[in-house]
């Protein structure tokens, strides 16, 4: 990578910027709002249960996502990375697709946010398809399936195919799932047949414990 020259702040326009108390620094707005809009279209992501170098990382996910369009790969400290994307529409179809993964370990991924911080796990997220083997048929419809898959996490796709006579061996959706939260292995439903568990099994999610619920980590490995 070229070495840029050193910036020179001599001539920086920095205005006033110390708070009436003294002690805090009051940040430029306008600065604010510009960085804000660059990063529209740009989602932070971890790797769970391991911590990759970039190059890695990089190698990944461009050989699972290179349909999706071109984007920018940087680390922005403690395991995270921020990726950007050139087309908001390639950032969305990345994200309801997956789950993705990085030397077999699932990633939690989320909107860029100013609220966004290294130091938080809060509103990670995973797109995961799940199964609902054995649904009752008279559940088969988009709405039945969205009460009982709103257990899991934040309906995303119903699987289209699956309404095709001689394909209804299970229901299947993408879930948008919290990646701090307990995952379900059923949900209990109710019609008018009476009450019934309805089985949860996810799609390619290698590294999750049955013990705890939660992605990360397999069941020998659980704290």
């Amino acid at each position: 990578m070229e070495e840029k020259e050193n910036i020179k702040v001599a001539k920086l326009q920095l205005g006033k910027f110390i708070a009436k108390d003294g002690i805090t620094v009051k940040l430029h707005e306008q600065n604010e709002k510009e960085n804000a809009d660059k990063l529209s279209n740009s989602i932070v992501i971890k790797v769970f249960g391991g911590d990759p170098p970039l190059r890695i990382i990089s190698s990944e996910l461009r050989r699972q996502w290179m349909q999706y369009g071109k984007f920018h790969l940087t680390m922005v400290g403690m395991g995270w990375v921020l990726c950007s994307f050139y087309e908001p529409d390639h950032m969305e179809a990345m994200m309801t697709n997956g789950p993705w993964f990085v030397n077999g370990k699932i990633i939690g991924m989320d909107k860029w946010s100013q609220n966004f911080s290294t130091n938080s796990l809060k509103g990670l997220t995973v797109p995961v398809w799940i199964r609902l083997p054995n649904l009752p048929l008279q559940c088969w419809d988009n709405i039945n399936l969205y009460r009982v898959a709103s257990m899991v996490g934040k309906l995303y796709l119903i699987d289209g195919s699956m309404f095709q006579w001689g394909r209804r061996e299970f229901g299947r959706v993408c879930v948008q799932i919290q990646q701090d939260n307990k995952l379900p292995l059923g949900v209990l439903a109710e019609g008018k047949a009476g009450r019934f568990y309805q089985r949860i099994e996810y799609e390619r999610v290698l590294n999750f414990c049955f013990k705890c619920g939660l992605i990360g980590h397999n069941c020998e490995d659980c704290k």
